[in-house]
């Protein structure tokens, strides 16, 4: 049936050209997964010694005792020093910190493992080659579309 209608025989590769090149490039990136999904594994399971290293890093007592001095500055100033509100202001002061770096941390260990992904992905797709051979018979099937479609016979 295959002699009356015509046909094609084709043949199809694939292959990654760049693979040895850019896996040597990306290597150390790839790192990044394991690395960033360990630390927030660690960070979600209580584990607080990654975050106290970003906090030291980061200069979160620096920001701390700056902020202690300006609650208790203003506190002296106006005679509050001693007082409750002092306490809950330092106290409230001293928790947004510590969540918004924990946030910051949390923030930076996701872009950490999204850089490893994403050279994952560049590995996957890069020096993608395709080629198609293939060899048409005519056949009955040419024939017949081109007498439908008002073409010369």
């Amino acid at each position: 049936m295959g002699k009356i209608f015509g046909g094609s025989k084709s043949k199809q590769t694939s292959s990654n050209q760049a693979y040895g090149t850019i896996n040597n490039a990306v290597q150390p990136a790839l790192g990044n997964i394991a690395q960033g999904s360990n630390a927030l594994n660690a960070f979600l399971s209580g584990d607080t010694s990654g975050f106290n290293t970003y906090k030291n890093m980061a200069g979160y007592d620096a920001m701390a005792e700056s902020g202690s001095r300006g609650i208790t500055g203003n506190a002296a100033a106006s005679g509050l020093l001693r007082s409750g509100s002092t306490g809950k202001a330092l106290q409230s002061f001293g928790s947004n910190l510590n969540q918004q770096f924990a946030d910051n941390y949390f923030q930076k260990l996701l872009g950490q493992t999204g850089l490893g992904l994403q050279a994952g992905n560049l590995l996957a797709g890069a020096g993608q080659t395709s080629t198609s051979k293939s060899k048409s018979k005519p056949g009955l099937g040419g024939f017949v579309g081109t007498a439908l479609t008002g073409g010369a016979l």
